[in-house]
């Protein structure tokens, strides 16, 4: 595509989404309060994706699974009896159904005590809340630049198609 330059250099108002203060992408766009991470929103969305970031990687430290404790079959296709299915045929006599779903036991104290994290809060929050929100704003602005761009292109490619058609009756 050749892209040269961003949209940091071409477009105001989405430096205005990332880098200035307030959450444009709201309702209110002066309220950016999250209970869970104050003001994290209110120096734009650039600032709240360092923030979401930085949440994730803290979730990630304190409740993660280490590398070293998954076994090294915990992502293998089973069936419904419990046997991998590379050495399951097709033609098994079982009718067995292979499926990565496996058993799931949920602890509920550590349900609560993910619940009551305000950092996994303000992380899950985000798939629809203001991270969700400022990045589909974003979205919007480049698909209305995409479709002045491509009208531009249609109209300059009608003109040089009518100045073909021009000399070529001519």
């Amino acid at each position: 595509l050749n892209v040269d330059i961003g949209a940091d250099l071409r477009n105001a108002f989405h430096n205005d989404i990332m880098y200035g203060k307030g959450c444009p992408w709201r309702e209110d766009p002066s309220n950016c309060d999250t209970p869970e991470w104050p003001k994290a929103a209110a120096h734009g969305l650039y600032h709240l994706s360092l923030s979401f970031f930085e949440a994730v990687e803290s979730v990630l430290l304190r409740y993660g699974v280490h590398p070293s404790d998954y076994s090294s079959d915990f992502n293998l296709l089973r069936d419904n009896y419990g046997a991998d299915c590379a050495t399951v045929g097709p033609d098994d006599a079982r009718g067995s159904v292979c499926t990565y779903d496996n058993p799931v036991v949920w602890n509920q104290t550590r349900i609560d005590q993910l619940a009551a994290d305000p950092d996994i809060v303000f992380v899950t929050n985000q798939f629809d809340g203001d991270l969700f929100q400022g990045f589909a704003l974003l979205v919007e602005i480049f698909d209305g630049e995409l479709e002045s761009i491509v009208e531009r292109a249609l109209a300059a490619n009608e003109i040089m198609f009518s100045a073909y058609i021009i000399v070529m009756v001519l």
